[in-house]
């Protein structure tokens, strides 16, 4: 499907001083919602779950980065599976320029140890997803 991705956003923990950023265009298409005292990173993420509108949930945490193409392919492996978290394959990255230094794996693990390690076992399946940038079906 070539149609274009209707994107409405719904932000629901930010500080004042991120949203500065965002043009009286983007606000037509965001909707800013504030808890009324501090709740935590999850309780905010499903209340914006809660209150959102549209066929897809995506969250994505400031620390995060989306590359091109990212919306487009993982609504793509969500499909119609309702069922199906989404999680794209977290890039390594220089910290000072963003850069990328090149996938050394697209899964995460953490040893018995708790090493943290990338590995590929070529599956659809993932152990552990990273809570930072996943997509879900309503």
């Amino acid at each position: 499907d070539d149609s274009p991705i209707e994107v409405q956003g719904l932000v629901a923990a930010a500080r004042h001083s991120e949203l500065a950023r965002f043009s009286a265009s983007d606000f037509a298409k965001i909707r800013v919602v504030r808890l009324t005292q501090r709740e935590g990173l999850i309780r905010a993420k499903s209340r914006g779950a809660d209150i959102a509108t549209g066929k897809y949930l995506f969250f994505l945490d400031g620390h995060c980065r989306c590359m091109p193409g990212y919306m487009e392919r993982l609504i793509a492996r969500a499909g119609n599976n309702y069922r199906r978290i989404v999680v794209p394959v977290v890039s390594d990255i220089r910290g000072d320029t963003w850069e990328e230094k090149g996938a050394v794996g697209v899964k995460m693990m953490f040893s018995w140890n708790f090493a943290f390690q990338w590995f590929d076992d070529f599956s659809d399946e993932v152990p552990i997803l990273s809570g930072g940038i996943l997509l879900m079906t309503r």
